[in-house]
């Protein structure tokens, strides 16, 4: 399950057909930073229903929801990620949020993230650290 730590490239395999691509996490100096990624569901309907980080102390997800014309991000429990399709976590979106970083993530450097499914147990993943400029990019792809 090694990821290939190129941005804009990386692809993990996964079990029972979740594919994690282009996983990005971007360089800050606070105490939380957010992660990027895509879920290629090529099995049955599954969710994301956990994540943990080698770097915080919690991983939380964020998704974005309409409420009367109103986008706004609220804490979620689960993401769905239904058979033949893929789910994408983008700046402006949804994503995954490192609560309580043990330190700074600098460019260059590389995150371990475990995702917790409903049907396919656990896949580890490694998330490059990319300056927030690169992730500006994915806006809208």
């Amino acid at each position: 399950m090694a990821g290939l730590l190129l941005f804009g490239c990386s692809k993990d395999v996964s079990q029972d057909g979740i594919v994690v691509i282009d996983p990005a996490v971007g360089a800050v100096p606070g105490k939380s930073a957010a992660v990027y990624l895509s879920l290629q569901n090529s099995g049955t309907d599954n969710a994301r229903l956990g994540a943990t980080c080698d770097c915080s102390q919690a991983v939380s997800l964020h998704v974005t929801e309409n409420h009367d014309g109103i986008l706004l991000m609220v804490a979620a429990d689960h993401l769905d990620l239904p058979s033949g399709e893929t789910t994408v976590l983008d700046p402006g979106r949804s994503h995954l949020m490192l609560d309580d970083l043990d330190a700074p993530l600098e460019v260059g450097a590389s995150i371990k993230l475990t995702l917790e499914f409903e049907h396919g147990g656990r896949q580890t993943t490694e998330v490059p650290v990319v300056a927030l400029d690169e992730l500006a990019q994915r806006v809208g792809r």
